[in-house]
């Protein structure tokens, strides 16, 4: 049985894979942890749904779809700071 979950990393994507997935969770669950303290768990739904439409128009225009999520979500966490200070 333990052959059988050890075989697949025997091969070195496999054990990339494995130490990405580690390390994102790691980071993902302390950002979760602290997101969730501070209580902004909205915040990352905000970002993700105003970061959509910027997308769409990014590719519409033949931009590159990275910068234009980067944009978007940089400026949709400036104007929930400064709903936030309000």
């Amino acid at each position: 049985m333990l052959n059988w979950l050890l075989e697949p990393l025997q091969h070195g994507f496999m054990r990339q894979a494995l130490l990405a997935s580690i390390l994102i969770s790691v980071t993902c669950s302390s950002l979760g942890v602290y997101v969730v303290l501070r209580r902004m768990a909205f915040l990352g739904e905000a970002v993700a749904h105003t970061t959509l439409p910027s997308l769409v128009v990014a590719y519409l225009n033949r931009w590159s779809l990275l910068w234009g999520a980067i944009i978007s979500a940089v400026a949709t966490a400036l104007v929930m700071m400064a709903m936030n200070r309000r």
